[in-house]
């Protein structure tokens, strides 16, 4: 399947979305960015719907193949050199938590992020850096890298909920009803 991106010439039309909105979305500043690649034949149809309603070409497609020539995105991958390569990265970050809406100052965004890693931010947002990696390298369309680099990284539990609570017993001593012995034979 194609990979799409979105170049800076989008006007904020809202066509792509219209067409595609399970893969397009509007951002804070009216642009349109891609929320995730197609990944059905269904998808990859309403991409190329998009591409060709796009009144000013904003949208283009790439062969799918290219993705032996993008890096995995790992912990210690530094955010700011990560976003001048990928700069779409930021609006899925901004779609996948608010929390990440910090990134949109460009004060703090170009002083913390030259220094700053995606454990760094990991830590600082309380998002698990497995989820960060994972949703970043997914829309990159390197996900299987990633798992090959880090298979232990994210577990599926198969087996259901694990049951780790003890059933709760109330044993009560018939000394504590001392004064109802002789209760019956007083009627």
């Amino acid at each position: 399947m194609k990979r799409y991106n979105i170049s800076e010439e989008c006007i904020g039309c809202r066509a792509c979305v219209e067409v595609a909105e399970n893969n397009f979305v509007m951002n804070d500043t009216n642009k349109a960015y891609i929320k995730k690649q197609p990944e059905s034949d269904n998808e990859a149809l309403q991409c190329e719907k998009a591409l060709n309603v796009c009144p000013v070409n904003a949208i283009h497609a790439d062969e799918a193949d290219n993705t032996e020539n993008i890096a995995v995105v790992l912990g210690m991958s530094n955010i700011k050199a990560t976003f001048e390569k990928h700069p779409e990265l930021k609006d899925v970050l901004i779609d996948f938590s608010p929390k990440f809406k910090r990134m949109l100052n460009p004060a703090l965004f170009n002083t913390l992020a030259r220094f700053a890693s995606f454990n760094d931010a990991a830590k600082v947002s309380g998002i698990s850096i497995c989820e960060i990696l994972h949703t970043i390298n997914k829309f990159l369309g390197v996900e299987d890298k990633l798992l090959k680099s880090m298979p232990k990284c994210i577990q599926e539990i198969t087996d259901g909920i694990e049951n780790k609570s003890t059933p709760l017993t109330w044993k009560e001593r018939t000394e504590r009803y001392f004064y109802n012995d002789h209760t019956i034979d007083e009627l």
